[in-house]
C-alpha cells in the first residue's frame, strides 16, 4: 500500500536501495496468538529483486517468530513510492511474558539469499537489520489443547517437580565446550499451581572444581515465579558463559529450584585451551589500541602479487576480558583514490577463536588471506580494524577506526 512520505529522516538507509521510517505493533502481542506488525519502508533505488524479512527478537533470549512474506515485487517499485506493509507474527506459546521485545526489519535477495545490509551517515557499515521496540509480551491464554514441547527440549525422562513447578525437558548439553565458551540451554518449565514462592534457579557444574553458572529468578530475573500462574509454560532460553579460567575436565550439569534436589542435565566436557602471552619478535611491530580493548602488536605480510592469495598475520593483544565477539576486517586500498579494490571479514582464526574467549594480556596469532586483484604494480595501502557484525560499530583506534598498514605489490 502506497502512502505519504514520512516526515523526518529515516530509521534505517539499507544500501541507498530502501529505507525503513518504523515498525509498529497495531495492538497488544501475545504469546502464542498473532501479532500485527505495520512496517513502513520507502523504495530509494531500482534493485532486481528484495524481500523483506521481520523478526521478533529479545536481546536475552533471541529469536522468537519471523515472516518474510514477498507482497511487493521489486518489478513493481516506483522510486520514491513509501510503503506500508503490514506483517503478522506468531511467538510461541512459551514465549516468555517480559518486558524488553524487538521487532527488526531487514532484507535480502530471495535467490542468492545475499542481505542487504545498512549504511551509516559516513557510509561505512551499520549492521543488518534495524530494530524498533515492542515492549512486553502478554502471555499465552488458557484456552484451547495444551501446546507441545518446542523442538529445542526434549522430555524429561523423570517427573522432574521443584517447589511447585515441573521441568517438562530441556534442551541437550553439548558434548564438549571451551573455556569461556557459552552454554546454551533450553528449559522448559510448568507451573503446577499458583501463587509460588519466589525461589531462584540454580545452575552449577560438578567435576574438578564445583563452577556456579547461574542463580536467579527465570528468563534472566525478570520472570519471577510469584508472576506465574497455575498452569502456565514457559520457554526459558538460558545462557551462560563457562569461567575463562575453568579447569579441563568432565563435568556434571545440575540445576535445582531454591533448595530442592537437583536435577541432572548432562554431562559437559571442558576441553584444554593453549594460551599465549609471550610476545614474539615481529618484523612489523606497533602499538595500535582499539578502543582500550584490544592492541595491535604487529604484523607479517607475506609477498603481494598480482592475482595471487596474499597472506597477513595480525598479533592482537587482549587488554581486558571482553563479551563481545568482533569481526576483524582487512581491507585492499588504493592510497591516491581511496577506492576499495578487495577485503576478507571474518572473526580471528577464521571464526574460531573470536575474541570473547580471550583474556586480559593474552597474545594471539591471527592469519588472514585475500586475493589480490590484477592491479598495476605500486605502492597500496591495507585497512585493519575491528567491528560488530551486528551494528557495524567499529572500535576507534586514535582518530580513525583502522589502521593503516603499507603494501607494494609486484
Amino acid at each position: 500500500m502506497a502512502a505519504l512520505r514520512p516526515k523526518g529522516p529515516p530509521a534505517a538507509d539499507f544500501a541507498h536501495v530502501v529505507w525503513v521510517h518504523s515498525a509498529v505493533p497495531l495492538g497488544d502481542c501475545a504469546a502464542g496468538q498473532p501479532c500485527g506488525v505495520l512496517v513502513t519502508w520507502e523504495v530509494r533505488a531500482p534493485y532486481p529483486a528484495l524481500q523483506p524479512v521481520v523478526r521478533l527478537t529479545h536481546p536475552q533470549t533471541g529469536e522468537w517468530a519471523r515472516v518474510h512474506p514477498f507482497h511487493y515485487p521489486t518489478g513493481e517499485w516506483t522510486v520514491g513510492d513509501v510503503v506500508l506493509d503490514q506483517h503478522v507474527l506468531v511467538p510461541p506459546p512459551g514465549a516468555p511474558p517480559v518486558d524488553g521485545y524487538e521487532i527488526a526489519v531487514g532484507f535480502f535477495h530471495p535467490d542468492t539469499l545475499d542481505i542487504l545490509p545498512r549504511v551509516g551517515p559516513d557510509e561505512g557499515f551499520a549492521g543488518l537489520e534495524v530494530m524498533f521496540p515492542l515492549g512486553g509480551l502478554e502471555p499465552a491464554t488458557a484456552a484451547g489443547s495444551t501446546p507441545p514441547l518446542p523442538a529445542s527440549c526434549r522430555p524429561a525422562l523423570a517427573d522432574a517437580r521443584m517447589d511447585g513447578v515441573r521441568l517438562l525437558g530441556w534442551s541437550p548439553v553439548p558434548a564438549a565446550l571451551r573455556p569461556g565458551e557459552r552454554l546454551a540451554l533450553t528449559l522448559c518449565w510448568q507451573a503446577l499451581t499458583a501463587p509460588l514462592s519466589d525461589q531462584t534457579v540454580r545452575l552449577w557444574l560438578e567435576g574438578p572444581i564445583p563452577v556456579s553458572l547461574y542463580e536467579d529468578a527465570p528468563v534472566y530475573g525478570r520472570l519471577p515465579f510469584s508472576a506465574w500462574s497455575a498452569g502456565m509454560r514457559v520457554e526459558d532460553r538460558l545462557t551462560v558463559r563457562l569461567p575463562r579460567d575453568v579447569p579441563p575436565g568432565e563435568y556434571r550439569v545440575y540445576l535445582a529450584v531454591g533448595p530442592g534436589d537437583p536435577v541432572h542435565l548432562g554431562t559437559l566436557t571442558v576441553s584444554s585451551l593453549k594460551r599465549t602471552f609471550a610476545v614474539p619478535a615481529l618484523p612489523h611491530p606497533l602499538e595500535a589500541d582499539f578502543g582500550e580493548a584490544i592492541r595491535l602488536l604487529g604484523y607479517e605480510v607475506g609477498e603481494a602479487r598480482r592475482g595471487e592469495p596474499l597472506s597477513l598475520v595480525l598479533y592482537w593483544q587482549a587488554q581486558r576480558e571482553m563479551e563481545e565477539d568482533y569481526t576483524v576486517f582487512v581491507h585492499l586500498m588504493d592510497p591516491q583514490s581511496g577506492a576499495l579494490l578487495a577485503q576478507v571479514d571474518e572473526m580471528p582464526q577464521h571464526g574460531a577463536y573470536p575474541t570473547s574467549l580471550w583474556v586480559r594480556g593474552e597474545v594471539v596469532r591471527d592469519e588472514h588471506t585475500l586475493v589480490v586483484p590484477a592491479l598495476p604494480a605500486g605502492s597500496y595501502a591495507l585497512r585493519v580494524g575491528l567491528y560488530l557484525k551486528e551494528t557495524g560499530r567499529r572500535l576507534p583506534v586514535g582518530e580513525e577506526h583502522f589502521v593503516r598498514l603499507p603494501l607494494e605489490i609486484r
